[in-house]
Order: structure tokens, then sequence, then C-alpha cells
């Protein structure tokens, strides 16, 4: 609050939603689709959240280990956040969401046949990457997907359903941990985002949204 005074900013009063914009950017078959993806990514983020350290503990780590989970994870986020912008500049948004399902996939094949404690935490680096980076992606890409005046309401809706993902996975997690077994779960996790990848590719190949996803025309919504 103390930096207020020095941050520079526009505050429109008079700015009002579009409400037909609002309808057209949630309805859009596109963005339901990307929403869905991130949903899903949600999901994929449980594991961080709510059972690394579960998985940990069952491997015997120690206290230390534990809290080094939590630096590197931090800390890998971090970088992977900062970095996103340059590989959307380099890849574009659809594709650094694929870039970020691949990491998802590969990270959950790798920790179900992982019994080492240490070698958790080196996965879990690629965990934190795919999460810093498509969550980027997601918030370019649904800025842009929108009017300038309803963007607001598109990222709070983009924070709603990630987060409504990620507090299911974790239900959902933590039943199959139960009913098929920690290995058996991770693979299925694995398989699944391997799956939506193989989808998202198709989808990327056949519409019509290039890579970059070209900005909508803002007066769409006055026709």
């Amino acid at each position: 609050m103390l930096s207020l005074p020095w941050l520079k900013y526009e505050y429109n009063e008079k700015k009002q939603f579009n409400w037909s914009g609002v309808k057209y950017d949630v309805l859009n078959a596109h963005n339901i689709f990307i929403f869905v993806i991130l949903f899903y990514t949600g999901l994929c983020l449980s594991f961080q959240l709510y059972w690394e350290f579960w998985y940990l503990d069952g491997l015997s780590a120690t206290p230390l280990l534990l809290g080094g989970a939590v630096l590197i994870r931090r800390s890998l986020l971090a970088v992977s956040t900062l970095g996103s912008s340059y590989l959307m500049g380099r890849i574009g948004d659809l594709n650094t969401i694929c870039f970020g399902l691949f990491l998802y996939s590969s990270s959950f094949l790798a920790l179900s046949f992982t019994r080492i404690a240490w070698l958790v935490l080196f996965i879990d680096t690629f965990q934190a990457a795919a999460h810093g980076i498509s969550y980027c992606a997601f918030t370019v890409l649904f800025y842009k997907a929108s009017l300038k005046e309803n963007s607001s309401i598109i990222l709070g809706l983009q924070e709603t359903v990630f987060a409504v993902g990620y507090e299911g996975g974790a239900t959902l997690m933590g039943a199959l941990f139960h009913v098929l077994g920690t290995q058996l779960t991770l693979v299925v996790y694995s398989t699944s985002c391997a799956t939506v990848l193989a989808i998202l590719l198709l989808y990327i190949c056949i519409s019509k949204y290039d890579t970059h996803y070209q900005k909508l025309d803002q007066d769409y919504a006055k026709e």
C-alpha cells in the first residue's frame, strides 16, 4: 500500500461491461474448450498442492527434504512464470499450454516409478514449470479472446474454473489413491494428460485459431 503513490495506473469511472460481449466470450465454443483444458490442469496441480508431501512421507523423506521441496517448487514456479512470456513469443499461447501438458504427463509417469524421495524433488521441478508456463499462457489467451472492457470478468472466470479444478482434483486423486493405489493412479494421470495433449494438438491443427491466437475484433459485440 505504501507504494501506491508511485504507481501509475488508469481508472476509468465510466467503464461499463458489455454483457452481450461477456455472453459471447463465455459461450464461445473455442473458449469453452480452453476452459475445459484449464479445468483439467487444475486437476493436475492438485498433486503438488495436496498430495506431494503425503507421497514424500510414504518414501520416508526427512523434514529437511520436505522443506527443500517447497523451496524448489516456489523458485521454479517464479522462474517459469517469468520465462513464460519468452516461450509464448517463440511458440505461441496454445503451444505453450501443450508444452505444459507434456511436462505434466512426463512427470506423472516418472513419479509412478520413483521410489527415491530426493528424485521426487527433481521431477517436481517439471510440474512446477508446467503450472507456471501453462497458467500464464491461459491468462494471456483469455485476455486476448475477450473485449477489453470485459477482460476482468473473463479472467475472474478463469481463476474460478481453475480453482474448482484443483479443489476437485484433490478429492479425485485421493479417491483414486485409495481405490487404485499410488502407482496406478499416477499412470492414469499421465495417460490422461497425454490424451488431453493429443486432443489439443489435433484441435490446433484443424482449428481456424493459429498458435499465436489472433486478437478478436473489439467491435463484434456491437453487430
